[in-house]
């Protein structure tokens, strides 16, 4: 029997429609009844709290902290709304980006007590025209890379914590996401879907050597996210490895340091 084509698209429609539903329940589900969608945690140095963004309160993501234990409920971290990218070690600055009355996202620093809470005024990095995100600050304090959207795509400048004036773009190709290795020998970040490594040569002058790749492309999908080991030697990158069904890995590069010439 020859299949009827209105019968395909009457299941595919009411399909569709159940899925809407399920959506629109889904999201009323997270913005109200379920808590809100929360994102970008991290520990507080003494591992007792978590810290993040949530949308909970609506309006935006706003910043919270809440004991791992869950013995309390989350309480206000900071004001204002945005995204959290790093806590640097031993310096226990964070950096976090606050959205702006213009539209677009300020990078700001802030020194951090062992329990999360904030140790001392939030540093403006960066702002004005264009994002500015992803800040990160050198494990000695003396330091800050972020992100700038200002040439029209994501590109790394460097600068000195106590001159955001003095900053340098380290990037010409693009550039997203930096983190500092813990001995604050190298500064990592995502260029043209590989984590990169560059070597600090001089910190007074700013200047680094050429990027080496550490990731390597032998998944499809673009970097969602990546880490770096304790010893700088090992990568842990996460891939969107399918987009059309948000499936998403995780790949380890165990080592890849370990041949790098001292510096």
């Amino acid at each position: 029997m020859p299949h009827d084509r209105r019968v395909g698209r009457a299941q595919l429609a009411g399909v569709s429609a159940e899925r809407e539903r399920d959506r629109q329940k889904s999201e009323e589900c997270d913005r109200n009844e379920c808590g809100g969608n929360d994102t970008d945690g991290m520990l507080s140095p003494d591992g007792r709290f978590v810290l993040f963004p949530s949308d909970r309160a609506g309006g935006g993501y706003h910043f919270y902290r809440m004991p791992t234990n869950g013995s309390a409920p989350p309480s206000l971290l900071l004001e204002g709304t945005g995204r959290l990218h790093s806590i640097s070690y031993p310096a226990r600055m964070m950096g976090f980006s606050l959205d702006s009355t213009s539209g677009d996202t300020d990078a700001w620093v802030v020194a951090i007590a062992d329990d999360g809470t904030l140790a001392g005024k939030p540093v403006l990095v960066a702002g004005g025209a264009g994002d500015q995100d992803s800040p990160t600050v050198s494990p000695d304090g003396a330091l800050v890379a972020y992100q700038s959207f200002e040439s029209g795509r994501p590109e790394i400048y460097v600068a000195r914590l106590t001159d955001p004036g003095s900053r340098r773009r380290l990037t010409n190709d693009g550039g997203w996401g930096p983190l500092w290795g813990r001995d604050g020998k190298r500064l990592f970040y995502v260029s043209n879907d590989r984590v990169v490594s560059a070597a600090l040569r001089s910190a007074s002058d700013l200047r680094f050597d050429a990027p080496l790749v550490v990731s390597k492309p032998d998944v499809p999908g673009r970097i969602d996210t990546f880490d770096v080991g304790l010893d700088g030697t090992s990568v842990l990158v996460g891939r969107l490895a399918d987009p059309l069904m948000l499936r998403r890995d995780i790949r380890l590069w165990p080592g890849w340091g370990n041949t790098l010439p001292p510096l």
